[in-house]
């Protein structure tokens, strides 16, 4: 980053790493040495986290943070989302091609590298780096400690907003198989291709239907489409970006809001959702990754992707340079800090509950995620240093 002293950084970077590393190792001691995570237990508990503990922890942090003003200042952070998110894909894809060759393991590739952990551990860098180094992020005198991490809290809360729709739209597809897709064998000459047909439903004559009913209609089949993170996530904005707002939050109509208990218990659930989620991944990798069909090189390959190449890429060069140093589109260096360590992340362990709750290629993405992790922890200390 820009105007950032490398002793500076360093002790900060570890400092958070580490922490993230001691979250991982309770969910490990748990499996290990308490034996209580059965198979059965930890499959509820995914569901339970999908369904409940997560769309609880995106709407109350997404509704607080995102307002009109934000959607206009903060314009670089979905739009670097959105960019990363796709070329990452597109990365992964590539390689997919060159060494894998079924569908799946396209799609596999796809979703590991496209993806990253865009909410536990960004927090966890901004909540332990921002205090250590405040006169680094201070843009005026009147920039407080809490003040710049609240922002920086809020900056990561914002990214999530648009990395959690396509994540639990178009990554929740990638790892599944969609119901309606079917791999059909065709010769051709001495080899054997595989193709995918996609089944289409006949359609009947259109039956007239009021305004209502057409919004009744299209509500039903965006609810039938749609996971329900995504579904919190587009409850969050029209919340925080309508008047509805007003009942959750306090503001100029209410100082004691007449939902504020809902927001809190929703708070005090999602609070849940990091520890969880280490368990999960833990009670899977606690005796180490399970066998698979990937070797050494495609772990390697991928995690050299989704930690070295896609951080150069955008950490040093979009952020870096672009975007901070030739452009100067992004003044603010908390929020420069911010993309780059959501340019450097590992995958999200919800890509786990994603792959245990659609029974899609489990033990590689154990494995990947085993391997992945031990990893960030050195990748993560010199990427959010050096760059």
């Amino acid at each position: 980053m820009a105007d950032l002293d490398l002793t500076t950084m360093i002790w900060p970077s570890f400092q958070a790493s580490f922490g993230c590393l001691l979250l991982a190792f309770i969910g490990f001691y748990m499996k290990r040495y308490t034996d209580i995570l059965t198979a059965e237990v930890v499959a509820k508990l995914g569901k339970i986290i999908m369904d409940f503990v997560l769309p609880c922890l995106l709407f109350a942090q997404i509704c607080s943070a995102v307002t009109v003003d934000s959607i206009l200042g903060w314009w670089p952070i979905p739009l670097f989302a959105c960019f990363t998110i796709f070329i990452s894909m597109f990365v992964g894809y590539l390689f997919a091609k060159i060494t894998f060759s079924t569908p799946e393991h396209t799609r596999f590739c796809m979703a590991i590298v496209g993806f990253m952990n865009t909410t536990a551990v960004p927090l966890a860098f901004a909540q332990y780096v921002i205090p250590m180094v405040p006169d680094v992020f201070a843009q005026s005198s009147e920039d407080t400690v809490q003040s710049l991490v609240t922002k920086g809290e809020a900056y990561v809360l914002f990214y999530t907003v648009f990395e959690s729709l396509i994540r639990w739209s178009i990554g929740y597809h990638l790892l599944s198989d969609g119901g309606k897709i079917e791999q059909v064998e065709v010769a051709d000459g001495d080899n054997t291709k595989i193709y995918e047909k996609i089944h289409t439903d006949v359609t009947e004559e259109p039956v007239p239907q009021t305004f209502l009913q057409k919004v009744w209609e299209k509500t039903k089949y965006i609810y039938n489409n749609t996971t329900t993170p995504v579904r919190a996530s587009i409850l969050a904005l029209i919340c925080g970006l309508t008047p509805l707002k007003a009942l959750f939050y306090a503001s100029e109509y209410f100082t004691n809001p007449p939902l504020k208990i809902v927001v809190t218990s929703m708070k005090a659930l999602g609070v849940c959702f990091t520890p969880l989620i280490l368990i999960i991944l833990d009670s899977k990798l606690a005796y180490g990754p399970p066998e698979t069909n990937l070797t050494k090189k495609d772990i390697f390959v991928v995690c050299f992707l989704r930690l070295v190449v896609i951080p150069a890429i955008f950490g040093f060069g979009v952020i870096h340079f672009l975007f901070g140093r030739t452009w100067g589109l992004i003044p603010d260096l908390a929020m420069q800090y911010v993309l780059l360590v959501e340019s450097t992340t590992p995958t999200p362990v919800s890509l786990m509950i994603i792959a245990q709750v659609n029974n899609f290629m489990i033990p590689e993405m154990a494995t990947i995620l085993f391997w992945m992790y031990i990893a960030s922890f050195v990748t993560m200390t010199v990427t959010n240093t050096i760059i």
